[in-house]
């Protein structure tokens, strides 16, 4: 059996479903108190709180200032197959960033957690909404490496035997082929619906590299159990092996490929690197750079890849480069524990003009007869009675903004940097045509107006 090394790439959604991992963060529990070893005379105690992450409960000890913890013993856990965990120590933070030492003093209440390492159920998942729209050739995404045209699809896959499980997407791969290799024995489910609109059937192609090709037959306008007709999305399960590369395609007219899962079951494992998965790269001058703006994954060495939040304190970013007064490209770095930094851009625009917009299509609270949603388009109020107040609703305010040689233009309203915006100047108190100034400073003052007639 051919291996292959698993390549991480970009917009790979992973999570960890169906098993209760071990090393999952708990409630902190504390029964009753004991008393740590005491070594100073100082009269001040604090609480020293175990979270044993569904362990054996822990005793909230209260330690003299100056005294030492004493480490609880004979805790244990078990998973959700009945399995012992691994016990690997207690840490000062729920990210497992320190590990606590009992030789050290106690000098303020502090709460400890536990880690456990056992068996885990994992999904590393493909999904179409995440790249964006146009073709791609041999794309490396996560585990998977990806083929075809990614196109807007708002479609609902429905367990046929349970209603209530769902999924939906707004994005598929069109005439996708998709390869993998398995990280571990388990399953594979592809998600994917026939296009063609006026197809009977549809038929998906499963190759495993040692084996023969299999064509799967799905519903098209005529129905294959257990879906019925009309092109609904379907779910496809196949069996796969570790070490096994998978060739997932289709034969003929339009396939769409939402979505595909690895799910597979492994041992819980320590971080082994991250990966910059996405970035809101584009700032305006005065903004602060906003780590919320980057989303991470996080490789571990069973193979799984999740999202890993930004604030976890094993995170640094170096922000060293970035200057938010000045319009340009720079680099941040962001780095896991001891693994090698990453680094990506980011610009900041300076503004340079205005564009304004006079109406705006929001979501209206009624429904259509049909129940379904619909939207209204509002605009900007113009013709005024005298000593009515100037009204901006649904006014868009756009900065066309510059980096060198380079433009782009950006919704003002819900940005950071729209204190630094000002609408008035209307006086009503007489009839005639009238100007509204828009005016934007954020050290460069640029102004727009438009006219009224009051």
């Amino acid at each position: 059996m051919k291996k292959r090394s698993v390549i991480f790439g970009l917009a790979l959604l992973s999570m960890t479903i169906g098993l209760a991992a071990c090393g999952q963060s708990g409630n902190p529990t504390t029964p009753t108190s004991t008393t740590g070893m005491a070594t100073s005379t100082d009269t001040a105690s604090y609480n020293v709180v175990f979270n044993s992450n569904g362990g054996t409960e822990v005793a909230t000890q209260t330690v003299k200032s100056g005294s030492k913890a004493t480490e609880p013993t004979n805790i244990s856990k078990k998973d959700a197959t009945n399995n012992n965990c691994e016990f690997k120590g207690w840490y000062t933070d729920e990210y497992f960033s320190k590990k606590f030492d009992f030789n050290s003093e106690i000098h303020g209440d502090i709460t400890l957690y536990a880690k456990w390492f056992g068996y885990e159920e994992v999904v590393n998942s493909f999904q179409a909404v995440n790249l964006d729209s146009g073709k791609i050739t041999n794309k490396q995404v996560g585990q998977f490496k990806v083929s075809g045209e990614v196109r807007g699809r708002t479609k609902a896959w429905v367990n046929p035997t349970d209603k209530n499980d769902t999924k939906e997407w707004t994005k598929s791969l069109k005439n996708g082929k998709i390869e993998f290799t398995a990280p571990g024995d388990g399953k594979v489910v592809i998600y994917a619906q026939n296009g063609s609109g006026d197809a009977k059937t549809q038929t998906v192609t499963f190759k495993p590299e040692s084996d023969m090709v299999e064509s799967i037959t799905i519903s098209g306008t005529d129905a294959v159990a257990p879906y019925g007709g009309g092109s609904p999305v379907v779910a496809i399960e196949r069996e796969i092996m570790a070490d096994e590369t998978y060739t997932i395609s289709y034969v003929s007219g339009t396939v769409d490929f939402f979505e595909i899962d690895i799910i597979y079951t492994a041992k819980e494992s320590d971080v082994n690197g991250i990966i910059v998965d996405s970035v809101e790269p584009d700032y305006l001058v005065g903004e602060e750079f906003d780590t919320s703006r980057v989303r991470l994954l996080a490789t571990y060495e069973n193979g799984k890849i999740a999202e890993i939040d930004t604030k976890n304190t094993n995170l640094k970013f170096d922000q060293s480069k970035y200057n938010k007064n000045e319009s340009g490209t720079y680099k941040i770095g962001v780095q896991y524990g001891n693994f090698e930094k990453q680094e990506f851009d980011v610009n900041v625009w300076a503004v340079d003009s205005l564009d304004l917009g006079f109406n705006s299509t929001y979501l209206s609270k009624e429904r259509t007869s049909a129940g379904n949603s619909q939207y209204i388009n509002g605009k900007v109020k113009t013709i005024y009675l005298t000593n009515e107040n100037l009204d901006t609703k649904y006014l868009s305010v756009y900065a066309n903004c510059k980096i060198g040689n380079r433009t782009k233009s950006f919704l003002l309203n819900n940005r950071e940097v729209a204190k630094n915006l000002s609408i008035g100047g209307l006086i009503t108190t007489s009839t005639g045509v009238k100007q509204v100034e828009v005016k934007y400073n954020d050290g460069k003052e640029v102004t727009k107006t438009y006219d009224v007639t009051v």
